[in-house]
């Protein structure tokens, strides 16, 4: 088989040349290396071939046009190395003929490559063949070695810097001596030649920008930093530098914006004019802090008063004034004017939210988590309507008993409401029965409850799609991007853990019209509560997101149901602790764009409905959390947002 395999190889040039259409001939020289055994250019660390030869075997061919061979050639290993070496060869190949007495065996010339074993890293050497009438051609070799390969890392994100001179201390990784690290700078079309590297640590390196005096433009560079030598294999990784133009610049330090007070870098205010501002995540009373045209903390700096006033603190002796009080932990714009030295907070808020004052009236209880913490619910659904100045409708509908009252049909939006269809509060005609939504909770359309946008718990059209913004950034600051997701998908992505950072969007905490400081439960919310559950009924089991998502849970609903709930269902049996479990599922129905009202109190088929923030299988889907009766509950992908005109919202207090 190897015989013909080279009598192939040896002809190929050939082969290719007759194959050229008919015109000018390409007589460049061209040297080529075919190897015995088809090794590959590279030696094992014991100095062996990959195939266990003690040397790597080679046939040296030339051609030039339709001209094979007739040339003169010396073979070096380039720059001479103690350990490799390559010396000139015959190689036999015999050649079976198609009848007896036409055997033969051809010697070529060829070349042998030896090399010695290799306890230090991988390293690279050149085979060149010069011919005599000089031209030459260089061949690239690999030994494998002992040692691990060189390996740089910097794993940050891209650095940025002001446009005032300073000097940055960028940390990697290696495995590699810092004689052997090097660094190359790319610059983009603004400007050049405007950063230094200052030192090469073995753990960072140091460089130094000029001053940018560019009022438009920001620049930037690439740094490239390549560990190994010449002679060895190399690793590369980079690292983006951008510096600012120049401008006024102020960084915000303290409360929930990094570690505390004035550690590390500042996060850079926006600025227009006069004013600075930014919306983040504001916790505790530790106090907020400002630099100014620069990101290091140091003196002068400039602190928060509680009297809505900005103070300079010049020097240790200083005093600090009185720190802002966050009324509750959350989200926050921050606005600064820079020449009258002042400051304003203000909610990052949803419309027509629930108000503060009403959360005491809601009874609330902590539940554990699987992972050692709490959770806070509110233990009945939310009932807040809006308030007395929402008119004409309210956030939401208080509770209907008929079945299918009043709907849409599907058309596409409704040209006028229509009050046979309304409660009276909305201007309708539909009795609610009385005092029951103000005691377990109202009905709002899933638009209106994501929005604050007030519609009487209907929707704008019968097919509406997922409202938040894509990406969007939830109550507690972390940024999200909404993709439809099937129950199948999440069964299929893992454990919990690969659930969360497949579809991190289970963890969602969106507000919607739950109170400032609270959120609409999130998948994960719900998985957590039905662990609470099952440690009160070993009989729920599998509570895994791929458990929950199956569409049926097993078990979960009884430990949920308040003991209300059956005297309107006959086979909605409450656990023996549900009342000390204290959840309080109530049968609230739910409204539908194109049927109207159905499944409440006493409609005779009692039913809760819930959804859960999270973009379902379709952009017009959301998930949901049902229970039709039984032991189970009901948690899938497939709620569809307009039609779902009205059901439950449940609201959980934010953690980070």
């Amino acid at each position: 088989m190897k015989k013909s395999l080279y009598i192939i190889l040896l002809l190929f040039p050939l082969l290719l040349s007759c194959q050229k259409e008919e015109g000018a001939v390409d007589t460049t020289l061209k040297a080529s290396l075919w190897a015995q055994d088809e090794e590959s250019a590279t030696f094992t660390m014991k100095g062996k071939t990959l195939s266990g030869n003690d040397s790597y075997r080679a046939v040296v061919t030339f051609v030039s046009g339709k001209e094979v061979g007739g040339i003169d050639w010396t073979p070096v290993i380039q720059g001479s190395p103690s350990w490799a070496s390559v010396e000139e060869i015959k190689i036999r190949k015999d050649f079976d003929g198609t009848y007896p007495g036409e055997d033969m065996e051809v010697w070529y010339d060829g070349i042998s490559i030896t090399v010695e074993p290799n306890l230090e890293r991988a390293r690279r050497f050149n085979l060149l063949i010069s011919t005599s009438a000089g031209q030459e051609f260089v061949f690239p070799f690999l030994q494998e070695g002992l040692q691990n390969n060189p390996a740089i890392m910097y794993e940050g994100e891209d650095v940025e810097i002001l446009f005032v001179p300073e000097q940055i201390a960028i940390p990697f990784e290696t495995n590699t001596p810092v004689e052997e690290i090097s660094c190359d700078i790319e610059y983009d079309d603004v400007a050049q030649d405007w950063l230094s590297v200052l030192k090469i640590e073995a753990d960072h390196l140091v460089i130094e920008a000029s001053q940018n005096e560019d009022e438009s433009f920001d620049r930037s560079a690439i740094l490239t930093l390549t560990a190994g030598s010449q002679t060895t294999v190399q690793a590369q990784t980079q690292v983006v530098v951008k510096q600012l133009r120049k401008a006024d610049y102020w960084f915000v330090y303290g409360n929930g914006i990094n570690d505390g007070i004035l550690a590390g870098d500042g996060v850079m205010l926006e600025t227009s004019g006069n004013s600075a501002g930014m919306t983040a995540w504001f916790e505790g009373e530790e106090g907020i802090f400002l630099t100014h045209n620069s990101k290091k903390a140091g003196f002068p700096y400039y602190a928060l008063a509680a009297d809505g006033t900005v103070v300079e603190i010049a020097d240790e002796s200083s005093p600090l004034p009185q720190p802002p009080v966050m009324d509750i932990d959350g989200m926050k714009n921050l606005r600064f004017d820079t020449s009258a030295m002042t400051w304003t907070f203000e909610r990052v808020s949803t419309p027509n939210c629930c108000p503060d004052s009403e959360v005491g009236n809601y009874p609330q209880k902590d539940y554990p988590t699987e992972a050692g913490g709490y959770k806070t619910w509110m233990t009945v659904s939310l009932h807040w309507d809006g308030g007395s100045d929402l008119s004409p409708y309210k956030l939401g509908s208080g509770l209907v008993n008929g079945r299918t009252t009043g709907g849409y049909g599907e058309a596409a939006s409704y040209d006028s409401r229509n009050p046979q269809y309304d409660t009276r509060e909305n201007g309708g005609v539909i009795e609610e029965v009385p005092g029951l939504a103000e005691k377990w909770g109202r009905l709002y359309s899933i638009y209106e409850a994501l929005t604050g946008v007030p519609g009487g718990a209907l929707s704008p059209a019968y097919v509406v799609n997922y409202p938040l913004e894509n990406p969007f950034t939830d109550a507690v600051g972390r940024k999200y991007t909404n993709s439809v997701l099937t129950h199948a998908s999440v069964q299929a992505a893992g454990d919990d853990a690969s659930v969360e950072q497949t579809y991190p969007a289970v963890m969602a905490q969106v507000q919607g019209i739950c109170p400032y400081g609270w959120h609409i439960a999130s998948l994960q919310d719900w998985k957590d509560l039905i662990w609470a559950a099952s440690q009160t009924d070993g009989a729920i089991t599998d509570v895994t997101y791929a458990g929950i998502a199956d569409g049926t849970v097993t078990g979960a609903a009884p430990v949920l149901l308040s003991k209300e709930f059956g005297e309107y269902r006959t086979n909605a049996k409450p656990h023996s602790k549900a009342t000390e479990f204290g959840f309080g599922l109530f049968p609230q129905g739910w409204r539908l764009y194109k049927t109207g009202y159905d499944y409440g109190p006493g409609s005779g088929d009692a039913r809760f409905y819930t959804f859960i923030p999270l973009m379902g299988n379709a952009v017009s889907n959301i998930w949901r959390m049902q229970y039709t009766g039984g032991n189970d509950i009901v948690i899938n992908s497939t709620l569809n947002i307009g039609n779902v005109s009205g059901c439950a919202v449940r609201c959980v207090k934010n953690y980070r």
